[in-house]
């Protein structure tokens, strides 16, 4: 009987034993719990990547990439499952060039990219073609894409004119649009119906921002910024809103209705302020702008400042669930550092370098989220996955990579 009475107790005592081993585990700091390693993938010591990939991650946390190999003739389109199987590899001598691997977009069960002249649409599960595209103009190369229900609007030039071309699901040509007196396309993004394009003019005086009907490709407004260079690609807010930068370090909004100004953003910390790409600027839910020129800044609607933090960055940070920026940067004059940053306040909540892979230190490249909540990085010669701070992404945030939206074009 003693020992029946003895039982309830000690079981008592178990569970109180696990219940603080759980609370002391749950107070780990956050740099205690961040940037982990979950996975690396390494092709073997031929491949070297020429540039860093944007990763593409669909909804079953299935990564895509398209690279350069290392001797710069022969794209590679790879897929890796969510434990960094390889799903399947594509490697073929593409004709032409593309210039910026990582130009990868997916739409359903399809993944689109170029090469030069050539536009490809594959089968995201399968890694087969399912139809190609090519210019009439050979010498011609594509700039930028938009993949909008299967539909693609592309842009290339010839001579002194700006090509918008747009196909049908099945690759075949629906329209063409010529925009003359242009050298060449620095970026496009989407909103509804509509193209934003940015255009160098031909004799590189001035940048001119055009918006242009995906119906039918007709002109809706052309506006010239009191500017002559801009940083390549733009970003476009759910209200429509217009963002770029320019090589003088400013941000600039225009209304997307009428193509003004709305305000122009110049960091007042003129030594630490320089050339960002656009990018770079990361637009968020509630429309407020990062803007990594040189200290890390939030950016209201109206072109308010709302946080500087200290972190010296020029790159792109990516948003995770429960408000959280990751994103590389430097921290009172470390080396590189992965972090993560509260997106209301600016503050530091991790910082980590000394336990990350060597490879993927030194690269420094765009990030992606998985649904898990992981972060995937490529490095110069390896893709690494570690842990975030958050558990789980919100519905659809898989896709907000970079500029935050997945149909914003790509280069």
């Amino acid at each position: 009987m003693k020992i029946i009475k003895l039982i309830p107790a000690f079981l008592i005592l178990i569970v109180l034993f696990s219940s603080c081993k759980k609370n002391k585990n749950d107070q780990k700091t956050d740099n205690d719990k961040f940037a982990l390693p979950v996975w690396d993938w390494s092709a073997g010591a031929y491949l070297n990547f020429t540039a860093a990939p944007v990763p593409a991650i669909d909804e079953q946390d299935n990564s895509y990439y398209l690279f350069k190999t290392d001797n710069g003739d022969d794209l590679m389109v790879l897929s890796l499952d969510n434990q960094s199987k390889k799903r399947w590899l594509v490697k073929e001598n593409f004709p032409g060039s593309n210039n910026n691997p990582g130009s990868v977009i997916l739409s359903g069960n399809r993944l689109y990219f170029y090469s030069g002249s050539s536009f490809y649409c594959y089968n995201k599960d399968t890694g087969n073609e399912i139809w190609h595209f090519e210019v009439e103009f050979p010498a011609s190369a594509f700039e930028y894409f938009i993949v909008k229900n299967d539909e693609v609007w592309l842009t290339y030039t010839y001579q002194a004119s700006i090509i918008l071309q747009k196909l049908n699901s099945n690759g075949e040509k629906q329209w063409k649009t010529e925009f003359a007196n242009y050298s060449f396309n620095l970026g496009m993004a989407s909103f509804g119906n509509k193209l934003v394009l940015l255009n160098k003019d031909l004799y590189a005086y001035h940048v001119d921002v055009l918006s242009v009907s995906m119906v039918d490709g007709s002109k809706l407004w052309t506006t010239k910024p009191d500017i002559d260079e801009a940083a390549e690609n733009l970003s476009v807010d759910g209200n429509g809103n217009i963002y770029f930068t320019t090589y003088g370090g400013e941000l600039l909004s225009l209304d997307g209705n009428d193509g003004s100004v709305r305000w122009t953003y110049k960091n007042p910390v003129g030594e630490n302020s320089r050339f960002v790409n656009s990018f770079s600027v990361t637009i968020l839910p509630d429309n407020d702008v990062i803007f990594p020129s040189g200290y890390l800044i939030c950016l209201n609607d109206s072109g308010k400042e709302k946080w500087r933090s200290p972190v010296v960055s020029y790159e792109s940070f990516t948003l995770g669930n429960q408000g959280v920026l990751y994103g590389w940067g430097t921290v009172a004059d470390t080396i590189t550092a992965l972090l993560a940053i509260d997106a209301s306040t600016g503050e530091q909540r991790a910082i980590k370098y000394t336990t990350l892979n060597p490879d993927l230190q030194s690269a420094a490249g765009p990030l992606a989220l998985t649904h898990k909540g992981d972060i995937i990085a490529v490095g110069s010669k390896g893709i690494h996955c570690v842990t975030s701070l958050s558990t789980a992404l919100e519905e659809n945030a898989w896709a907000k990579i970079g500029k935050g939206y997945q149909n914003n074009s790509v280069r």
